[in-house]
């Protein structure tokens, strides 16, 4: 039984689930080097915002891929996606908004340390 508040955070974390699993769509951690180290998402591609705004980019992913930012609570992946799709081109990459990391690991997203 996944918390309500999973259920109101844009994109709903049922779908990023799912893409992420299936292999659809990459999820990627903007938040520090400290936070990643704390604790991260199995699987999700860690590039801080600092450096999206410094023109350093997702390695490995594509501008057309499906991509879904978190950060902690969603204010730095929110600026992420800006810097992704004005300054980069990136035409599929969603923040998640509401909510971040502490959401996705309380949904079942598998967690490294």
């Amino acid at each position: 039984d996944n918390s309500t508040m999973a259920e109101v955070l844009s994109p709903p974390l049922h779908v990023v689930f799912d893409h992420f699993n299936s292999g659809e769509a990459k999820i990627i951690d903007v938040r520090t080097d400290a936070e990643w180290d704390a604790g991260h998402i199995a699987g999700a591609i860690h590039t801080p915002v600092q450096d999206i705004a410094e023109g350093i980019l997702p390695e490995g992913v594509s501008t057309d891929a499906e991509v879904y930012l978190h950060c902690q609570s969603g204010r730095r992946a929110t600026r992420a996606e800006q810097l992704l799709a004005s300054n980069f081109g990136f035409t599929n990459a969603q923040a998640i908004q509401n909510g971040g990391y502490p959401e996705l690991s309380e949904f079942g997203f598998p967690r490294m340390r």
